[in-house]
Parts: structure tokens; C-alpha cells; sequence
């Protein structure tokens, strides 16, 4: 017959893995959240970049290419936050397959199977390293891309590059007679 007491430490360090699996699986989100956000204020200031140089050609206020960079920033957003975080972890890192998503899953329930995976899986998420997650040639040719677009701005601008025959504001007046 088990005593009353070891029943009660048993039960305290299930939930006690319990609430590390779940910290490990908030981090999880939170971190791939982060980065997915990061990346996609990137490209949005390539996009705001891109179209600030061509709307500064045809004299259009710069205000306007705010509008996409922030649809694309918003839309982007809502995809990343509803994906799901263990699939990206575990299409990354092959020995996570189908183990952390299963765990993730059953969070709740309780079962010594259960308590066994989520050990698992949280010994095997500390080989999981952040630059899986990060691919720094991509990253590096988008900072490369938004200087270049910078400095044609810059350049654009101090030459007063501009195409006055598609001077948005200075279109033709139909009730004007020559």
C-alpha cells in the first residue's frame, strides 16, 4: 500500500513538469512570434522603402507609401500569430516530429506516457537553437536591399529626380481652353 505522503509528492512534481512544459511551450510562441514579427517589419520597411522611391518620382506624397507597407505589416502579422509555433519547431528540428505537437496537444491530461514525452520533448527543445530559426543570408540581403533603397532616396531626392510628365498633381484641367 502507498502512503498518503508519497502520493502527494508525486502529484506535486507532476505539476511541476507540468508548468515547465507549459513555460516551455509559451516561450516557444512568444519567441517564434518575435521573430516572425521582426522579419515582417523588415520587409514592410522594404516595401515603404520601395514605394516612398517610386511615389517621390511622380511627386506623390509620402504618406501614401505608408498604406502598403502597413497592409502588408498587418496582414502578415494575423498569418503569423495564427500559426501554429510546434509545427514550425518541429519542421525545423526532426527529432521534435510529431513529439511536441502530441504533447502540446494533451497538455491537460494526465498520464505517466504523457508526463514521459513532455520530458522528452523539454530535454530535446534545449538542443533546439535560435538559429534554426533565423536565416541570416536572407536577412542580410533584405538589410542590403533597404540601404540600397535608402540611398537612392537620398540621391533621388538631392537631384530632385523627378518625371513632369506624370506629375499627378499638376494633371490636366478639362475645363481649361488653350
Amino acid at each position: 500500500m502507498v502512503k498518503r505522503g508519497t502520493v502527494n509528492r508525486m502529484k506535486k512534481k507532476t505539476n511541476r513538469r507540468r508548468k515547465k512544459f507549459s513555460v516551455v511551450l509559451k516561450d516557444i510562441n512568444v519567441l517564434l512570434t518575435e521573430l516572425a514579427l521582426f522579419e515582417n517589419l523588415v520587409n514592410a520597411t522594404i516595401i515603404f522603402l520601395g514605394f516612398y522611391l517610386i511615389f517621390s518620382f511622380f511627386n506623390i506624397h509620402f504618406i501614401f507609401s505608408v498604406i502598403p507597407a502597413l497592409v502588408y505589416l498587418t496582414v502578415y502579422s494575423i498569418i503569423t500569430i495564427k500559426t501554429s509555433k510546434e509545427d514550425v519547431v518541429e519542421s525545423k528540428h526532426d527529432p521534435l516530429r510529431e513529439k511536441l505537437r502530441t504533447a502540446a496537444d494533451n497538455v491537460d491530461d494526465v498520464s505517466p506516457i504523457l508526463e514521459e514525452l513532455e520530458y522528452e520533448v523539454t530535454k530535446e527543445m534545449k538542443n533546439v537553437g535560435l538559429s534554426l530559426f533565423i536565416n541570416p543570408k536572407t536577412l542580410s540581403y533584405k538589410i542590403f536591399i533597404a540601404t540600397v533603397l535608402s540611398f537612392l532616396i537620398m540621391f533621388s531626392t538631392t537631384l530632385n529626380v523627378k518625371f513632369p510628365s506624370f506629375n499627378l498633381k499638376k494633371g490636366p484641367d478639362i475645363f481649361y481652353d488653350n
